[in-house]
Order: structure tokens, then sequence, then C-alpha cells
């Protein structure tokens, strides 16, 4: 649930506050975050899924118990990984500079 949270309420709240200050397309700036959020997190499950795979077959471990830890780790490492992928954006879109508009003349 506290993933949810963050997901939809505190990543599109901080980049509303630095799109609105740039002058940039808040929703690009949130679904971009959530891209790359979500991005992450499938590769990071994808690469320990096959990890796990690999070395239950190289070294014959037994499945009890394995297959319960490797999505804990999975699930961890993506989230951190996502949330991290997601400040990632927002700093991007931080260091942008602010637009200005002038009046046409």
């Amino acid at each position: 649930m506290l993933e949810l949270y963050v997901f939809f309420f505190v990543i599109p709240g901080k980049i509303h506050k630095v799109a609105k200050a740039r002058g940039e397309s808040t929703i690009k700036w949130i679904l971009l975050s959530w891209l790359s959020w979500l991005t992450i997190e499938t590769l990071a499950v994808v690469v320990v899924v096959l990890l796990l795979v690999a070395t239950r077959g190289l070294f014959s471990w037994p499945d009890k118990g394995l297959a319960t830890i490797a999505i804990v780790i999975a699930y961890v490492i993506g989230l951190g990984g996502g949330m991290t992928a997601a400040d990632r954006v927002r700093r991007h879109l931080e260091q942008r500079p602010i637009r200005t508009f002038t009046e046409p003349s």
C-alpha cells in the first residue's frame, strides 16, 4: 500500500511543483516518471527470476523456500530501483531551465 501511495500521490506531487515552476507539462513528466519506475521494477524482477532459474539449475538447489526469498529480493530491488528512477526523472526536470514567455510586440 505504501508503494501505491508513493506512486500515485508523492511522486506526482513533487513533479507537479517542479513542472509548474519550469513551465513544463505536468502530465508528460508524471507519465515519464511512472514509466521509468515500472520499467526498472519489471527489469529487476526479470533479472532476479533469471538468476534464480540459472542458479537453481546450475547448483541443483531445492525449490523449497528459494522462490519466496527470490520474490522478496526482487520486490525490494524493484521498489528501490523504481523509486530511484522516478526521482532521477524529477531531478532531470529540476535541472531544465525555467521557460519565460514573452509577449509578441
